[in-house]
């Protein structure tokens, strides 16, 4: 999957948040997006993947 059509697909986790009107968000953006597999925060490993509908 191309990772501009995953990123504009939506029910993804927001990038940047927004909690009131008129809050911006500013930076580069240095290279194009790439999609890559979940990682645990702490350890850095891949997550396991499920099938949709499935239970963890």
């Amino acid at each position: 999957m191309d990772a501009n059509s995953f990123l504009m697909g939506g029910g993804g986790a927001p990038t940047a948040k927004f909690p009131t009107p008129g809050t911006t968000v500013g930076g580069r953006i240095t290279e194009q997006p790439k999609v890559e597999q979940q990682r645990d925060i702490q350890t850095g490993e891949k997550k396991a993947r499920y099938r949709a509908g499935a239970k963890r």
